[in-house]
Formats: C-alpha cells, structure tokens, sequence
C-alpha cells in the first residue's frame, strides 16, 4: 500500500541500503494510517520477542501497534558512539536490531567493569 501512494505521487521507490524513517523525505507525506502500517510493519518484528510486548500483543494488538507508531524510533550508531552512559537516567528501552554492542558499568571513564558483549 505504501508503495503504492508513494508511486501515485509520483516518487521513485528504490531500495539501495537499509534504511531509517529520516532517511526516507517521501514518508513525510504520508497519511498517518499508512505511517501507523508503516511503522507496525518496522517495529512489530522487534517487540513480540519481548516476553511482555508479546503477551501484550496477544491480548491487545492495536496497543502494541500504537507503540510502535508513537513510541518507537530507530536510531543507528557507529562503533564507538555511545547510546546510554552510567548513572544517567535512563530515557528510553533499546533493541539491538544489527551489530554488536559492549555494555560497561564503572564510575569511571577509564577503567569500566565489562559486563556483557
């Protein structure tokens, strides 16, 4: 569907690397049922491994589908960048999708505990 309202505007679709939702200027005028499938279809894969998103999708999917339209983004980060530092307050749950990441816990900078790779 959403290729299709895109092709009636006249956009070219073509595929050349993964992509996010900012990555993509003809998604802005989408309507917001299509941008609701849109990020559904994105997002859903990620969340119904979760044990409680899972359950909770079993129980009631538009809840589920509502998260993934208001409350999830993507976000993409190069080696080193950092998505969360210790003793922050944390903001928001991640899902690694791709890659790698290391998880440190330590007061310091320098010599942080690795706890999970």
């Amino acid at each position: 569907r959403i290729y299709g309202f895109l092709h009636k505007q006249g956009y070219a679709v073509k595929k050349q690397r993964q992509l996010n939702e900012d990555d993509v200027s003809s998604f802005k005028i989408l309507p917001q049922s299509l941008l609701r499938l849109l990020r559904t279809e994105i997002f859903l894969p990620r969340l119904k491994p979760h044990p409680f998103f899972g359950r909770l999708h079993g129980l009631d999917s538009y809840a589920v589908g509502s998260l993934c339209h208001l409350a999830m983004q993507e976000k993409t980060l190069t080696s080193g960048q950092e998505l969360f530092r210790y003793a922050q307050p944390a903001g928001a749950m991640w899902f690694l999708v791709s890659g790698d990441c290391e998880y440190n816990i330590g007061l310091t900078e320098h010599f942080p505990d690795l706890v999970a790779r």
